[in-house]
This record gives structure tokens, sequence and C-alpha cells, in this order.
């Protein structure tokens, strides 16, 4: 069922882009058979925006994670047992982080499912921890086992992994409201030579009609790729990872 909603959601994303983009080859070659063409780079469009859509849920779960080993902390420190803290921090991550289940709520339900069953609480994590890409998950993971197997303080190892996460978050909110003017600049500036084109069209055609014939239709496509390769950089660089 999720397999057919990627599917369906990344083909709704591919036609969008189509048509996107053979509105934006029309705009500018001003011919069917380039726009068309063109068009296609519209297929684009999942890849892209599955990588913010990563991004962001990474973000969340390890919002997530911060949160729950938050609550943990605070039962340990209160003298209550490993599994209890687990237990008892279902409920807190609910209440912080209401809506939907998330992979990291569907996650610790699993851990406590396990439990349950007496299975191992580190064996749980860590394999909760292999299906995530997030290394803080995992160093966490790794870490809490060999506690486990040789009774070091399990407080002190989950006080101090949710302090760094939570520098690591603090960091990346102020280095996004740092380069947010500078995101914003971006995209106007990328917006406003499709915003210039479609203002000539309208008001003066004939200035564009150079641009309609073979070479033009070149230097056209030329610059589009200039812009394109403008705005993917623009991005990368603005992508700060943490």
């Amino acid at each position: 069922m999720k397999a057919w909603k990627m599917k369906s959601k990344d083909l709704l994303r591919a036609v969008t882009g189509q048509g996107v983009m053979a509105a934006v080859g029309l705009l500018f070659f001003g011919n069917i058979w380039p726009a068309t063409v063109f068009s296609f780079s519209g297929y684009l469009f999942p890849a892209i925006l599955r990588k913010r859509d990563k991004r962001r849920e990474e973000n969340r779960m390890l919002l997530e994670f911060r949160d729950l080993l938050q609550s943990v902390s605070s039962s340990l420190a209160a003298g209550q047992s490993v599994e209890n803290a687990f237990l008892h921090a279902v409920p807190d991550l609910e209440r912080m982080h209401p809506g939907k289940a998330s992979p990291m709520k569907r996650g610790l339900k699993q851990i406590i499912a396990e439990m349950e069953l007496n299975i191992p609480i580190r064996r749980s994590i860590q394999d909760f921890a292999q299906g995530t890409t997030l290394e803080d998950i995992r160093d966490f993971a790794d870490v809490f086992s060999v506690c486990r197997q040789t009774g070091a303080d399990l407080s002190q190892v989950v006080s101090h992994t949710c302090e760094a996460i939570r520098a690591r978050l603090d960091m990346s909110v102020e280095i996004s409201v740092n380069t947010a003017r500078q995101r914003f600049s971006q995209r106007v500036l990328g917006i406003m030579p499709f915003g210039m084109t479609g203002i000539l069209m309208l008001i003066w055609p004939e200035y564009m009609e150079p641009l309609h014939q073979p070479l033009g239709n070149l230097v056209v496509a030329l610059v589009l790729a200039m812009l394109g390769g403008a705005f993917m950089l623009g991005e990368r660089i603005a992508d700060i990872q943490i």
C-alpha cells in the first residue's frame, strides 16, 4: 500500500513537472516541438522532491528521537528501569508530537511489543537503528548495547546523546535562519527571467521573435541549461549539512 502511494505521488509529480516544463518551453521557444522535448525534463521533479521529502522526514525523526531520549532520561533519573523508561516514553512522544504515526513512533511501539515477548531491548533498539539512515540513532544503539552488556551508566549515555542532538538541531535552525535571505534572493533571481520573458511576450512579441527561430532556440536551450545549473548549484551551496 505504501509503495503504491509512493508510485502514485511520483506519477503525479512527474505529470505536474512535465506540464510546468512544457509551459516554460512554450514560453521561451514559442514552438510546440521544442517545448514538448523540453517538457521531458519535468520527469526530474519526483527525484528532486523525494530528496526534499527525505530530508524533512529525517529532521522530523531526529527531533522525535531527541524528545524520546529526554523522556527516557527523565525516567531513568527518577530511578525507573530502562524497560519502564521506554514504556512511559510512548505517551510522552504522542503528546509532544500528536498526529499520524511516524517512523519513530512505529519503531518505539515495535520495541515495546518485542519487550513484551521477552526480547532483549538492546536487540530491539539495534534492529530499529539498522532500519534508519540517521547516524545518531545507529551510534546510540551501539553505545546502548555496550552499556547493557557491561553494566555502564545508561542515564549518562542517554543524557549525553540528547544534548548532542539538541546542539545539532539548534545549530541547524541557526544556519537555516541565517541563510533564509540568501535562499529567498536566489529563488527570486531564478524566477525573474521567466517573468520578464512572459511580460515581453505580452507587450512586445516582435522583440522575442528571433528567439523562436532555430538559432534562437539553441540560444534559449543554452540559457535554460545555465539557469537550471545555477539553481541546482545554489541549492547545493545552501544545503549545509551538520
